[in-house]
């Protein structure tokens, strides 16, 4: 139970951080959530990762961010891989980013 507790308290701070950063703070988040969605892709995707890391301390040395963003508005952003906002709590409760996303 107290894991649990855990797990939904690093949603909620999550949540409101992705809130803050994006000034979205009258719609829905769940865990299904896109960074896309948001706003976040492209430089300001890679900066919100940034603060995200140094926020909840999570290890950005080996995230690939060409993997998930494009600089280029042109670019097809479907070549991309989404990041979500379980993708996100996940990486939080391990300090890192895991190398699959599911």
């Amino acid at each position: 139970m107290a894991q649990n507790n855990n797990v939904n308290i690093v949603l909620s701070l999550l949540v409101n951080f992705v809130k803050n950063e994006t000034g979205k703070h009258h719609i829905a988040i769940s865990r299904n959530t896109q960074l896309k969605e948001l706003g976040l892709d492209g430089l300001k995707g890679i900066m919100f990762i940034k603060k995200y890391s140094a926020e909840f301390k999570v290890n950005i040395d080996d995230f690939n961010f060409e993997k998930h963003f494009t600089e280029k508005q042109h670019q097809n952003q479907e070549t991309t891989k989404p990041l979500t906002i379980g993708y996100l709590e996940r990486a939080i409760i391990h300090g890192r980013f895991e190398d699959d996303i599911k």
